[in-house]
């Protein structure tokens, strides 16, 4: 398992996103969605994954 340590970074918020969804592509994600809060920021990336069985959505807040 791997731990996320909370903690500020330097990187513009839109080349972080950029970068975790290459990421995502890289692994065969189906589909990504991105959720925008009011101040019209992301703050949540979801994405999609399918399998022969079913298919998982999962999300992370940012």
């Amino acid at each position: 398992m791997i731990f996320l340590k909370n903690y500020t970074s330097t990187v513009p918020i839109n080349d972080t996103i950029h970068r975790i969804e290459k990421v995502l592509i890289l692994c065969g994600v189906s589909g990504i969605m991105k959720e925008y809060g009011l101040n019209q920021k992301v703050v949540a990336v979801t994405f999609q994954v399918d399998s022969p069985w079913r298919e998982n959505h999962n999300s992370s807040p940012c």
